[in-house]
C-alpha cells in the first residue's frame, strides 16, 4: 500500500491507471498484469484489484471512479463484463460436447496439479477470516479437492443437454415444428463463503453452454482468484472462449450487474436476506428460495413469392399481436426487387426506413409513405401497420441487428439455402426461429398446445434443485415453405407427431431425407438378425414374440413384390438349451417302461457318458449349432407358413464366400429361390469345422474378414447387389458416445474416416457386436450398398424393418 498527498500526485496515479486499462482492453487476448491503485481524496483509498480483462472498481461514494475504454466507446465495468460474457456465450453455445467435456477434464487435471497453490491461497482467506472472528467451515477447502474432482467427473459423464428435441410435430403438410433445448445465456451466480461452489457452478455452466459471472463472498477472494485462473486455462486448452467465466469482486460490482440486460438469469446462493435484496433491486429474472419485436429477414436465395406471402401475413394477419412483424431486414443483393414489391403489397402501411431502403423506394416511385427511421424505431412495437425496413450486407449483420434491437420473441428467415437456415436457427437467440414461415405461427394453439396463458420471452422455468435442465431453455424451430395463417390459402393444421426425432441431426434428416428418400423403392432387401435379437437371453431360448414380429414384416415385404433374404443367427444359442444341461440323469427321467411304449420290456439301463471339459467348449458349440439350427428352422417354417410364405435353409461355411466361384454359385441359388417368392434363410454352418483360409483374394480379408454372420451378410449383399441391408441389433443405432445413447441418423465414408466412434461391449449371445456391424456396413458402403443398423428388439407395436423401408428416420444409415 502506498499513500499519496497532493492533488497533482493523485491525478497522475489515476491517469496511469486509466491508460494501462485502455491498453489492456485493446489487447484482451494478451496477458496483462494486475493493476493496483491505492489513492483517495485523503491520500489513501480502498484497493482496486482485478484482472484488467474484467476489472471491478470499488470506490466509496467520495472516491474517483475508474472506467474502461473499448474501441473508443466508454462503458462501465459491468457493461464490459456483460459484453465479454455474451461474446463468449455466442461461441460456447454452439460448441461440441467433446470440447465442453475436454474443458472439464482439463480443469480436473489443473486442480490436481495445483492443489498446493490453491490450498495456499485458501489458507490466506481462512487466516483472514479467523482474525476477523468469522466462521471458516464452509470457506476451508482442506480435504475437499478430491470431491471437487469427483464432481467434475460426474458432470462430464452426463449426457449432452444441448440440442435435445422434446417436441417434433408436423403442424401441416410441409410445416414442421421442433422444440430444441438451448442454453440460457449469461448467468450471474452470487454465493457466500463457499469457494468450492465456484467449481460446481462452472462445470454445470460449461456443460450447458452458458457463460457465467461468479460473485463469491469477499472472504474467499484469494481462493476464487486462483480457481478462476484454473478455469480460464481449462477453457483455453479446450478451445473455448476464456470469458465464459469471469469474477466479480465486491458488492458494488454485483450491484452493477443487476442492471437490466447485463445478465439473463441471476441465481443467489445464500441467505434469504440476500435473495430478497437481489429480487428487490433488479428486473432480471432471479431464481431463488414483453415486448414483441419480431423480424423477417429475406436472404439472397429467397423465393420472392414465398417472401411476399410470409411478410404480408406476418404484418397484416393481426398487426396488434405480439408475434406480428415489426422490422423487415432485406439483403442488399435483392433489396431492389423486394422493397418495391412489399411496398405495393402493403399499400396501407407506414414505412420507417434506413437510408438505403428509403432511396430504393423513392427511386421506384413508391416512397411517399416512407420516412427515415431513427434508432428508437427499431425497438418499437408498433401494434399497427407501421414497420421498419433495413437493408443489411449479409446474414450475420441481420443476426446482429436482431440481437441488438429484438426482444427474443420470434424471428424468421426466408431462404432456399439450407446452410443459411441452419445458421439462422442456431444463432438467433429467440423463443421462435422460423424458416419460410410467418411469425404469426408463434401461438400455443397453432403449436398444438390447445391453449396458452401468454407468450413469454423470459427464461425462468426451473423448480427445485437446479441442475443441467434448470440452466436450459428451448427454442421452437419451425420449417415451412411459405405457409401462412391467413391470406388466400390459409394453412390447415393437422398436428401429427413425428417419430424418432431426438437430436438436431434428426431434424436435418426429417427435413432433408436425402438417401432415405430412396429406401421405399428398394426391391432386393437383406435382413440380418443377431443372436441377441432372436434369443431371449445369453443362456439361449428363442424370443417367440420378436420372431413373430420379424416374420410378419418380412412376409409383408415379399407380398409387396420385394425380394427378401434373411441372415439369421441364433442357432447355437437355441441349441444350448438342449446341449448344455450338465445333469447326468437328464436322459434317465423319461427312460422307463412306464413312459416309453417301445421297447415293451425292460432293458438294462446304462449310465450316460457326459464328461464335458473346458477344452471341449468348441465341440459343444458345434453340437448346439446342429441341434439349434433344426429347431430354429422349424420355427421359421411354421411362422412364415401362417402368411403363406415359403422358406429355404442355406447353411454356409466361410470358405463358400472367400472364393469367388463358390460365392457366386451360392448367390445364384439365393437369387433362384427369391425369384420363386421363397425367402432364403442363411446362417453360418457352425456344426462343422473348416480350415482357416484367406480365400482367393476376391474379398480382401483386411477390408472384410469373414468371421461371423455380419460379415457373411455383407459379402452376400454385395454379391447380390442388394438395394438395402438392415442389420438388426440390440441398440437403436450407432452412437458417437455410448454415454449419450442417441443414434446418429446418417454415417458417411468421411464420418468413418474421421473416427470418433466408441464401441461398447458386444452381446453375450453371439460373436458379433457393433464393431462387427460397422465394419460390415463400411464394406457395403464402399461397394454401393446402403445399410441401416437399427434396434431389432421388436414388440407387437414396433415395425422397425417396415419403418426403415418407408424411409423413416430409424437407426443409422450408412451411405
Amino acid at each position: 500500500q502506498e499513500s499519496f498527498s497532493g492533488r497533482s500526485t493523485r491525478l497522475k496515479v489515476f491517469q496511469h491507471a486509466k491508460h494501462a486499462m485502455q491498453l489492456s482492453c485493446r489487447s484482451l487476448a494478451g496477458t496483462a498484469s494486475r493493476i493496483v491503485v491505492k489513492a483517495a481524496r485523503s491520500g489513501t483509498c480502498p484497493s482496486l484489484v482485478k484482472h484488467p480483462r474484467h476489472a471491478v472498481a470499488r470506490p466509496p461514494a467520495r472516491h474517483c471512479s475508474v472506467r474502461l475504454m473499448s474501441s473508443g466507446s466508454q462503458g462501465d465495468v459491468a457493461t464490459v463484463q456483460s459484453r465479454q460474457a455474451r461474446a463468449a456465450f455466442a461461441k460456447l453455445a454452439t460448441t461440441s460436447l467433446e470440447q465442453r467435456n475436454a474443458c472439464l477434464s482439463e480443469l480436473e487435471r489443473i486442480l490436481r496439479a495445483r492443489e498446493s497453490q490453491i490450498l495456499e491461497a485458501n489458507a490466506k482467506d481462512v487466516s483472514n477470516a479467523e482474525r476477523a472472528g468469522e466462521p471458516t467451515g464452509r470457506l476451508d477447502l482442506t480435504g475437499k479437492m478430491e470431491s471437487l474432482c469427483s464432481g467434475l467427473q460426474t458432470v462430464r459423464a452426463m449426457e449432452d443437454p444441448l440440442g435435445s428435441v422434446s417436441i417434433a410435430r408436423e403442424l401441416s403438410d410441409g410445416l414442421k415444428l421442433f422444440r430444441v433445448s438451448t442454453p440460457l445465456g449469461v448467468l450471474l451466480i452470487i454465493f457466500e463463503a463457499r469457494p468450492d461452489a465456484a467449481v460446481q457452478i462452472f462445470s454445470l455452466a460449461v456443460k450447458t453452454g452458458n457463460a457465467v459471472i461468479l460473485k463469491g463472498g469477499k472472504e474467499a477472494t484469494e481462493t476464487l482468484t486462483e480457481l478462476e485462473k484454473a478455469m480460464r486455462e481449462a477453457l483455453a486448452a479446450a478451445g473455448l472462449p476464456e470469458d465464459s467465466v469471469q469474477l466479480a469482486i465486491g458488492r458494488e460490482a454485483a450491484n452493477a450487474l443487476l442492471q437490466p440486460g447485463l445478465c439473463d438469469l441471476i441465481i443467489p446462493r445464500g441467505s434469504n436476506e440476500l435473495v430478497r435484496q437481489i429480487q428487490a433491486n433488479t428486473t432480471t429474472p432471479v431464481m431463488g428460495h414483453a415486448d414483441g419485436i419480431c423480424h423477417v429477414y429475406v436472404d439472397p436465395t429467397a423465393d420472392l413469392q414465398v417472401a411476399r406471402r410470409v411478410i404480408v401475413d406476418s404484418k397484416t394477419q393481426y398487426p396488434q399481436a405480439c408475434n406480428a412483424m415489426e422490422t423487415l431486414l432485406v439483403n442488399k443483393a435483392v433489396a431492389d426487387q423486394v422493397l418495391p414489391m412489399i411496398a405495393e403489397a402493403l399499400p396501407d402501411s407506414t414505412l420507417k426506413c434506413c437510408g438505403s431502403s428509403l432511396e430504393i423506394l423513392r427511386n421506384s416511385g413508391v416512397g411517399s409513405r416512407a420516412s427515415e427511421a431513427v434508432e428508437t424505431d427499431y425497438k418499437t412495437e408498433w401494434g399497427d401497420l407501421t414497420f421498419c425496413i433495413k437493408v443489411v450486407d449479409d446474414l450475420e449483420q441481420a443476426i446482429d441487428h436482431m440481437r441488438t434491437f429484438g426482444s427474443s420473441h420470434t424471428d424468421a428467415i426466408v431462404t432456399t439455402d439450407t446452410h443459411a437456415a441452419d445458421r439462422f436457427t442456431s444463432a438467433v437467440d429467440s423463443a421462435g426461429v422460423y424458416v419460410n414461415a410467418s411469425t404469426r405461427f408463434a401461438d400455443g394453439f397453432r403449436y398444438g398446445f390447445g391453449a396458452e396463458v401468454g407468450i413469454s420471452t423470459g427464461k425462468m422455468h426451473a423448480r427445485g434443485p437446479v441442475g443441467l435442465e434448470g440452466l436450459l431453455s428451448y427454442k421452437y424451430q419451425v420449417f415451412g415453405n411459405g405457409h401462412t395463417v391467413g391470406g388466400e390459402t390459409p394453412t390447415v393444421l393437422n398436428h401429427q407427431e413425428i417419430d424418432k426425432v431426438s437430436s438436431a441431426s434428426d431434424i436435418r434428416a426429417v427435413l432433408d431425407p436425402g438417401a432415405r428418400a430412396e429406401l421405399p423403392a428398394a426391391r432386393r432387401i437383406l435382413v440380418k438378425v443377431g443372436s441377441g435379437v432372436v434369443t431371449r437371453s445369453e443362456g439361449g431360448g428363442v424370443a417367440l414374440a420378436r420372431l413373430a414380429t420379424l416374420v410378419e414384416q418380412l412376409a409383408h415385404l415379399v407380398q409387396s413384390g420385394r425380394e427378401v433374404v434373411l441372415v439369421s443367427s441364433g442357432g447355437v444359442a437355441a441349441g444350448k438349451r438342449v446341449i448344455a444341461d450338465p445333469n447326468p440323469h437328464h436322459v434317465n427321467k423319461f427312460a422307463s417302461s412306464s413312459s416309453l411304449p417301445i421297447p415293451s420290456v425292460p432293458i438294462p439301463q446304462l449310465d450316460p457318458r457326459v464328461t464335458l471339459r473346458e477344452e471341449d467348449q468348441a465341440e459343444v458349440k458345434r453340437w448346439a449349432s446342429a441341434t439349434g439350427q433344426s429347431k430354429l428352422m422349424a420355427l421359421y417354417d411354421h411362422l412364415f407358413g401362417v402368411y403363406d410364405t415359403n422358406v429355404a435353409q442355406l447353411l454356409i461355411s466361410i470358405p463358400d464366400l472367400q472364393f469367388a466361384h463358390s460365392r457366386k454359385a451360392t448367390c445364384r441359388t439365393i437369387e433362384g429361390l427369391m425369384s420363386q417368392g421363397i425367402i432364403p434363410i442363411v446362417n453360418e454352418n457352425d456344426a462343422i469345422c473348416t480350415d482357416r483360409t484367406d480365400g482367393d483374394g476376391s474379398i480382401d480379408p483386411n477390408e472384410l474378414p469373414i468371421t461371423d454372420n455380419d460379415s457373411i451378410a455383407a459379402a452376400i449383399a454385395v454379391e447380390l447387389k442388394c438395394d438395402l441391408v438392415v442389420l438388426l441389433s440390440e441398440v437403436d443405432g450407432v452412437y458417437a458416445d455410448p454415454k449419450n445413447p442417441v443414434p446418429m441418423s446418417i454415417l458417411t465414408a468421411a464420418d468413418l474416416e474421421e473416427g470418433g466412434i466408441v464401441f461398447g461391449a458386444k452381446s453375450g449371445a453371439g460373436r458379433g457386436g457393433m464393431e462387427s456391424k460397422v465394419l460390415a456396413s463400411r464394406y457395403m458402403m464402399k461397394h454401393g450398398v446402403k445399410s441401416v443398423i437399427a434396434n431389432g428388439i421388436l414388440t407387437r407395436t414396433t415395425r422397425t424393418i417396415l419403418d426403415v423401408v418407408q424411409g423413416k428416420n430409424v437407426g443409422t444409415l450408412f451411405v
